[in-house]
């Protein structure tokens, strides 16, 4: 993995599971089993049948293998510049899937919402403002969608700027 993934990964990583104690959890949001955040809804055709009762240590390699699978090459993070508009759009990618997110973000900034990162997007999401945008996208969504006792936490999430993890860690 490159540096910059397993920064960004790392930083994502706290938000989903501060202090990376690997927990298994069930959060009662209808995901299911949740380990450093990857869910037994979600992402179960991704994750080896022993995820949720291997170690953590272990788990936590899987769980950084299907965010960079499953997520972070869909966005293109890789040539997402700058890093807080990249950890931004991974993090709401994570959370509302990947399509969902892209089509939001596009819309934050005025671009023709297909779901997917090709050049215009790239050039939308480098364009002064673009994380501010995103984030501000990120944190209406959730109100949107009444997310009741998760709110708060997911209004956090939306206002974080890469590398702060000021409230989660």
């Amino acid at each position: 993995m490159g540096d910059r993934f397993d920064l960004i990964c790392t930083w994502l990583l706290n938000i989903e599971d501060a202090g990376l104690t690997g927990c298994v959890k069930n959060l009662g949001d209808g995901a299911g089993l949740t380990r450093f955040g990857i869910t037994s809804k979600f992402d179960s055709t991704a994750i080896p049948s022993d995820y949720f009762t291997k170690p953590a240590a272990d788990a936590l390699v899987d769980a950084e293998n299907v965010y960079q699978t499953r997520y972070w090459k869909v966005i293109r993070g890789d040539e997402i510049e700058p890093d807080d508009v990249a950890a931004s759009l991974f993090a709401f990618a994570v959370n509302i899937g990947t399509q969902h997110a892209i089509e939001v973000v596009q819309s934050a900034l005025n671009l023709d919402p297909d779901g997917k990162v090709g050049p215009i997007t790239l050039i939308g999401l480098a364009s002064p403002g673009a994380g501010d945008k995103i984030r501000t996208a990120m944190a209406a969504h959730y109100r949107a969608h009444d997310q009741g006792q998760f709110l708060n936490g997911l209004l956090k999430r939306a206002n974080l700027v890469y590398p702060d993890l000021t409230g989660f860690v």
